[in-house]
Parts: C-alpha cells; structure tokens; sequence
C-alpha cells in the first residue's frame, strides 16, 4: 500500500508498504527548494550544508555530482527538457539512503512527476514495492528518466531530414540556421546525457540491506547500455 501525504506546498512524501517485507521506504518529493524546504531537510536528516545549499532551486550545478558520506549518497544528474526549440538541462539533486529517496527538482521534468503520481497511486505495480529498496526506486525513476529522452532524440531526426529538404530546394539562408540550432540540440543533448555514464558505475557499487549487490549492478548495468546504445545511434 502507498501513504501519501502533502507536508507542506512544496513538499510531497509517499511512503510504500509491502506487507510482506519489514520496514518502509519513503520517498520524498520536493519542488522549487527554498529556505524552508532546506531547513526540513537538515533537521529532519542532518544532511551536510554543501548539499543542501547545492539543492536549492537557485542553484545549477555545472556537472554532475556523486558523493557518498557515512550514511547517505548525494547526486546530481542533468536531463534533457525541449524548451521554446531549444534543448536545455534541468537538473534534478537525489538523497538516497536505506529506507528513503529524496528529490529535488523544480518541477520542470514532467517524467519524474508522472512517476511520482504512478507510485503514489498505484505503488504495488511498481518494482521497488517488491523490495522496498531505495536503490531500486532510483533505478526505476533513472530508468524513466533515460528513456524520455528517445522522443528527443526523435525531434533531432525529424529536423534533420527538414534541413535536407530545405538544402534540396534551395533555401539556403534558412537551412543554415536550421543548422545551427539542430547542431547546438546535438551538442547539447550528448552532453548532458554522456556525463551520467560515471554516475551509473558508482550506483552500480550501491549496498542493500535488502537487494542483492548483483541485482543492483545488474538494474543500472542494463540501463546504462540501454541508452549509450540509442544514444550513439543518433
């Protein structure tokens, strides 16, 4: 069974209940982070002030971070957004521990807001209710995450071959801007998209108390291939 329960308007919790399996996982979502969702974050986890200043919705990383302390990990990934013709980054920043996954995001990734909605709705049709395991959930969520960025990679293919016609009929001074934009889409998407292949080695090292090491390196090792091989086919 899944508890929802909204904390506060920012802050929106989910706890997963298997029956059958001893303890909780909770995962917590938290849109646009400001002063008040950061101080509830310290107080209620103790995480580290660098972290949490990281997280805040004022704050884009430059590049993706992986950090592991005694009892949590810490990471920032990038993913793909089609803003006004353009391919931008949006960054979401993860905590994850034994029992918990916390999100922060400022609500611009339509994916990991449907997944979230999924689980709070339905969260025994989801992976991580048969583990209750953190580390699953954040599979599944990255998992999502990658696969979204397909339909970009679509939009890429579809100017592509516009361009060609452009070329083709003789339209030369709007096939270069055409161009231009589609060049700096590509450069942009395999950016953002080829910085998580060091992040996904270091989850793959992730312990469980409940899921096997082997299973976990097997989730993200399947995802990680996944992407690198459709992403390297366009």
């Amino acid at each position: 069974m899944s508890n929802y329960q909204k904390i506060s308007d920012n802050i929106q919790k989910i706890i997963i209940d298997n029956p059958k399996i001893k303890g909780k996982l909770t995962w917590l979502n938290v849109s646009r982070a400001g002063k008040k969702e950061l101080e509830y974050l310290r107080k209620k986890y103790g995480f580290e002030l660098a972290h949490l200043q990281a997280s805040s919705a004022k704050v884009i990383a430059e590049r993706p971070i992986f950090n592991q302390k005694n009892n949590y990990f810490f990471i920032t990934l990038h993913f793909p957004i089609f803003k006004d013709g353009n391919i931008i980054p949006a960054e979401i920043n993860f905590f994850i521990s034994h029992g918990y996954l916390i999100t922060l995001n400022n609500s611009n990734i339509e994916t990991l807001n449907n997944f979230f909605n999924t689980c709070k709705k339905d969260c025994d049709s989801v992976l991580a209710f048969q583990f209750e395991s953190s580390a699953v959930l954040l599979y599944e969520l990255l998992e999502k995450l990658m696969i979204s960025c397909y339909p970009l990679l679509d939009k890429n293919s579809v100017s592509i071959n516009k361009v060609q016609e452009m070329i083709f009929s003789q339209e030369q001074k709007k096939s270069v801007a055409e161009i231009l934009l589609l060049k700096r889409n590509i450069i942009n998407l395999r950016k953002i998209m080829l910085n998580h292949k060091n992040i996904l080695k270091g989850l793959m090292e992730m312990k469980s108390a409940i899921v096997s090491h082997a299973q976990i390196k097997h989730y993200y090792l399947f995802t990680d291939r996944s992407f690198q091989k459709n992403l390297g086919n366009h």
